[in-house]
């Protein structure tokens, strides 16, 4: 089955991914990535329940140098396929203020950060690289998909508990009204 989709669709999914991957390892747990444009127009894309999950549980400088990894890995996944300098910099343009606030209250540094952020996307790129081809094919991902996408990288699941899955998922859609 071809996948159609527009650059701005792949961009976002990578950007997505990048910032659901980082979640994911961090164990912040994201509730879903989705290349589905906002109501308002102002986002073509968002990761939900990102980052409250580590900060919340855990104010140490570790969980605010994760949460601001993951709000980095966007771009920077995004960075890995998209030469549209203009587009990286307009989507990663809320995700470099929220992770400027966090840093504010430390004594890391965003360069510093930053490179940790290329260094987890370059480490992980597997990951970010399936969730973002899934996104493309589903455009929306749930809690219990990016759990299985996560343990298939770890190698505690298998590409049949995926299609499983998604059989499952795509069964609970045509059931709803």
């Amino acid at each position: 089955m071809e996948i159609e989709f527009d650059e701005d669709d792949r961009a976002t999914a990578y950007h997505e991914a990048g910032h659901a991957a980082a979640a994911l390892v961090f164990g912040m747990h994201p509730h879903c990535a989705t290349i589905v444009p906002d109501d308002e127009g102002e986002a073509l894309g968002h990761t939900q329940r990102l980052y409250e999950d580590l900060v919340s549980l855990d104010g140490s400088s570790d969980g605010y140098r994760q949460t601001a990894i993951a709000y980095y890995a966007g771009a920077e996944a995004q960075r890995r396929v998209d030469d549209d300098l203009e587009r990286i910099r307009i989507g990663a343009l809320g995700d470099h203020i929220e992770a400027k606030g966090l840093l504010a209250s430390t004594v890391m540094g965003e360069e510093e950060v930053r490179e940790q952020a290329v260094a987890f996307v370059d480490e992980h790129w597997p990951l970010v690289d399936r969730i973002a081809v899934e996104l493309l094919a589903h455009r929306t991902l749930g809690p219990e998909e990016l759990d299985t996408l996560h343990e298939i990288y770890r190698g505690g699941a298998t590409d049949q508990d995926w299609l499983e899955l998604r059989d499952v998922s795509e069964r609970r859609k045509s059931q709803q009204p």
